[in-house]
């Protein structure tokens, strides 16, 4: 299942600190690490996102600690689920799969005419023109499959095309993509078998959080 949440305007300062709790220790000092209130709450909320996730599909009520695999892509050791996350100032994305997954979640690029030409491909550059909504697509694509791949931004960026996979499920080099495109955001998931994508609203947190106290 991918989960998504984008109430982040709804997450008060009060939840910041009151949720705190919910964290691993090892998560509650990455996200204390940012200096932006912002950067805190997206921090915080991928991460519980990933807890509400991972109740919903296995009854799982520990708060993991990670591990992280050679190309920095987390993992929970012992364990044979996996999972992915991102976040942005828009919204928060987790993923959860039998299978490895990639996802990315990415604010409307206003400005790339710089980055461009170094990521994307000929035919991406004529597909995305000056729209940014087509650039943010695009650029979520190549996040998600470098995170399947665990290459992070590593791989040849350059040479591997996005711009025929349309908004939805598609399969392509013998893998499934989604892409979705919102009011301020765009999101990407690479995986194995195409599932289902759910709308999490901050009040199902709120519900989660009181049910495992």
């Amino acid at each position: 299942m991918i989960y998504i949440f984008d109430e982040i305007d709804k997450m008060s300062d009060d939840k910041l600190a009151e949720w705190k709790k919910y964290l691993s220790s090892q998560r509650a000092e990455k996200t204390y690490r940012y200096i932006k209130t912002i950067d805190q709450k997206t921090s915080m909320l991928v991460y519980l996102l990933l807890r509400y996730a991972l109740y919903k599909e296995y009854g799982y009520k520990e708060a993991p600690e990670f591990a992280y695999d050679v190309g920095k892509k987390p993992y929970i050791e012992n364990s044979d689920i996996n999972f992915n996350l991102s976040h942005s100032h828009c919204g928060v994305i987790c993923g959860v799969s039998n299978g490895k997954i990639g996802v990315d979640i990415q604010d409307r690029v206003k400005e790339f005419s710089g980055i461009a030409e170094s990521v994307l491909t000929e035919a991406e550059q004529q597909f995305v023109g000056g729209s940014s909504a087509r650039f943010t697509d695009i650029w979520t694509l190549k996040e998600a499959y470098g995170k399947y791949t665990c290459e992070g931004i590593t791989y040849d960026m350059k040479n591997t095309a996005f711009n025929n996979i349309e908004y939805g499920w598609n399969k392509y080099m013998g893998l499934d993509f989604y892409n979705e495109n919102r009011d301020s955001y765009s999101f990407s998931v690479c995986c194995e078998v195409p599932d289902t994508i759910v709308d999490v609203s901050l009040r199902d947190i709120a519900e989660f959080l009181n049910n495992i106290k």
